[in-house]
C-alpha cells in the first residue's frame, strides 16, 4: 500500500514532521523538474519550522507593485486562485494569484504574493485578506470567484479557506479552474492516496516521455509495434499522445491502452542516454510496475468516463459550457448508478486490472487471495473514487455556479442556439449591484437579442472576448459589465492572448531551490 509513498515522484513533493501537511501535485505550474528530471523521494525537501511569525512575501519591490496596482484598480472585478503550495527556503506557502481583464480586454493572470502556510483555516484566510486588501489594495467586495489547485490535506485545508472567504464575500464564488481539465482535477484530488498519487505519477511519467522529441518517437515507435496487428488502432494512440496532459480528458484511458508500450520503452531508455535519464526511465518503471497502481489506473479510467464529456465541455466554448450545464443531471445520475451498482462495477474493473498485471508480468498475490483483496479495494479504493466524483461535482457545480455559467448565453452564437427566457432574471439577481443601469437590464437585453437574433445579423461571436470586441458593445452598458464579469471566473478557459504575470510563478517553482532572498517582503 506504500508503494507511492516509497517512490514519490514529485519534483515538488514534500516532507514534512508528522503533525503538518503534504501535497500531492495538484497544479498546472509544477508539471515540470529542471531538466525534466523528475525527483524521487530521496530527494525531497525537508521542511523545518523556522523561529518567529512568517510573513507574505512577493515577486515585486514596492515600484512595481504601484504599476501593477494600476492596472488591477482600472480592472475593478478579479477572481483568486490559489496554486500549489510550494516549499521556499524549508517552508510552505501558498502562491496567491488573481485573474482581471486589463483595459486592453487581455485576460491577465499575475501572481501578487506567497502566503506562509498554516494550519489554522481561519487564519490562512485572513493572511489572504490581508495580502490582497492591506498590502495590494484590493477591495474585496470585488472578488467574483476562486479556485485551489491544492490537493491532499493541504488541499482539505485550503477547501475551508475558500469557504471561509464565500461565507464573508458570497459573491466570490468557488469553481472549478481552467488550468486543469475536470477529469485531471477529479484524479489528482481524490481522497484515495494511491489513485491521487497514481494520476500524478501517470502526468508526469507521460510528460517526460512527451517533452523530449527523440523519447516521443521511441514511444510512438514502440506503440505501432504493439498494435502491428490492429494499424488503425496503434495511429489512433499514437495521435492522442499531447502535450499538455493537464487537460486531457481521458489520460488514465490512454495510460492503461500503451501501458504494454510505455513498459518497452522503458525498459530501452534504462540503458540509453544520460545517466540522468537512465535512472529516470529505471525509476518509472520500477514504479508503474505494481498491481495497486495498475488496479488505481484501472478504476479511475472507468469512472472517469462518466465525466469525459463534462470535462471536454467545461474547456470548451460558452455553447459547450451551456450544454455541459444541462447535461450534468445526466452526469449526476450515471455516477449515482455506478456507485448503487459498484458489486459487479468493481468486479469487472478488478478483473480488468488482473488480466493487464498478469500480461505485464507484474507480481500479484496467490490466486486464492485475489477475491478477499478485491473485497477490500472495493472499499479503499473504488468507493472513495466514486464517492469523490459525485462530491467533488456537486461542490463545484453548486446552483449558483451554474447560474453564473448559464450567463453564457449572453454570447451572440450561444444565444443562437439556446435562447431561454430566463436570461434576464438571471443576470439581475446575480449582478444587480455590479449592473451600471439597473433599470435600463430588461429593453437592453432585449435589443441585444434583436440585434444578434436578427436573420441578417451575419457573424455571431462564438466567445466572451470576442463579444467584448464587437461594435457598439458600449451602447449595451450592463451587456459589456457582465461579459467582463464572465471572462475572469476560473472556469472561463483561456484565449489566445492570454497574459501570465510579469514573473513566471511556472518557472519559480521548477526552480532547484527556493530561496526568501529572490522575493521581497509584503
Amino acid at each position: 500500500m506504500e508503494f507511492l509513498q516509497k517512490h514519490r515522484l514529485d519534483s515538488a513533493a514534500i516532507e514534512r514532521k508528522p503533525a503538518a501537511p503534504t501535497e500531492s501535485d495538484g497544479s498546472s505550474v509544477a508539471e515540470k523538474a529542471k531538466d525534466g528530471e523528475v525527483k524521487s523521494a530521496e530527494d525531497d525537501v525537508i521542511l523545518e519550522m523556522v523561529p518567529g511569525p512568517r510573513t507574505a512575501v512577493s515577486f515585486y519591490e514596492p515600484q512595481l507593485r504601484e504599476e501593477i496596482l494600476k492596472e488591477l484598480w482600472d480592472s475593478q472585478f478579479f477572481t483568486v486562485i490559489t496554486e500549489q503550495a510550494v516549499a521556499i527556503d524549508g517552508e510552505l506557502y501558498v502562491p496567491l494569484c488573481i485573474r482581471y481583464l486589463n483595459k486592453e480586454d487581455i485576460q491577465c493572470e499575475e501572481t501578487l504574493a506567497f502566503i506562509p502556510f498554516s494550519e489554522d483555516p481561519a487564519a490562512l484566510a485572513n493572511a489572504i485578506e490581508n495580502a490582497l486588501s492591506e498590502k495590494w489594495g484590493l477591495n474585496m467586495e470585488y472578488c467574483r470567484g476562486q479556485a485551489s489547485l491544492s490537493v491532499g490535506e493541504v488541499g482539505a485545508q485550503m477547501r475551508a479557506v475558500s469557504l471561509a472567504i464565500a461565507k464573508k464575500y458570497p459573491h466570490a464564488i468557488r469553481t472549478v479552474s481552467s488550468a486543469l481539465s475536470l477529469n485531471v482535477w477529479l484524479a489528482r484530488s481524490c481522497p484515495a492516496e494511491e489513485a491521487a498519487d497514481g494520476a500524478v505519477l501517470i502526468g508526469k511519467l507521460l510528460h517526460w516521455l512527451t517533452e523530449d522529441a527523440k523519447r516521443q518517437n521511441r514511444l510512438e515507435d514502440v506503440i505501432i509495434q504493439v498494435f502491428q496487428r490492429d494499424e488503425g488502432k496503434g495511429n489512433e494512440l499514437r495521435d492522442r499522445l499531447m502535450k499538455n496532459w493537464e487537460k486531457s480528458h481521458d489520460m488514465h484511458e490512454v495510460f492503461v491502452d500503451i501501458l504494454e508500450a510505455i513498459m518497452l520503452c522503458l525498459n530501452e531508455l534504462k540503458v540509453e542516454g544520460s545517466t540522468s535519464n537512465q535512472q529516470q526511465a529505471s525509476q518509472f518503471f520500477d514504479t508503474i510496475r505494481n498491481f495497486e497502481f495498475i488496479l488505481s489506473t484501472v478504476v479511475q479510467k472507468n469512472v472517469l468516463a462518466v465525466t469525459k464529456k463534462l470535462s471536454q465541455s467545461l474547456q470548451g466554448k460558452p455553447l459547450d459550457m451551456l450544454l455541459a450545464v444541462n447535461n450534468l443531471p445526466d452526469v449526476k445520475a450515471s455516477l449515482s448508478k455506478l456507485k448503487s451498482d459498484l458489486d459487479s462495477h468493481h468486479k469487472v474493473w478488478f478483473e480488468e486490472a488482473v488480466a493487464l498485471a498478469s500480461r505485464l508480468h507484474v507480481t500479484m498475490l496467490h490466486s486464492a487471495l485475489l477475491e478477499p483483496l478485491s473485497e477490500f479495494y472495493k472499499e479503499s479504493l473504488s468507493m472513495k473514487i466514486v464517492e469523490h466524483s459525485i462530491a467533488e461535482i456537486d461542490d463545484l457545480f453548486a446552483e449558483k455556479v451554474l447560474d453564473t455559467l448559464r450567463c453564457l448565453e449572453i454570447v451572440p452564437y450561444a444565444m443562437s442556439k439556446v435562447e431561454t427566457s430566463i436570461l434576464s432574471g438571471l443576470v439581475f439577481r446575480l449582478y444587480k449591484e455590479d449592473l451600471p443601469d439597473q433599470a435600463s437590464l430588461h429593453s437592453e437585453m432585449k435589443s441585444w437579442k434583436e440585434k444578434w437574433l436578427d436573420p441578417l445579423a451575419g457573424y455571431l461571436p462564438t466567445t466572451v472576448l470576442d463579444t467584448l470586441k464587437t461594435s457598439h458593445i458600449r451602447s449595451f452598458s450592463n451587456i459589456e459589465t457582465l461579459l467582463r464579469l464572465q471572462v475572469i471566473l476560473p472556469f472561463s478557459r483561456r484565449e489566445s492572448n492570454f497574459r501570465q504575470g510579469r514573473r513566471s510563478l511556472q518557472e519559480f517553482c521548477e526552480q532547484e531551490k527556493r530561496s526568501l532572498a529572490e522575493l521581497h517582503p509584503l
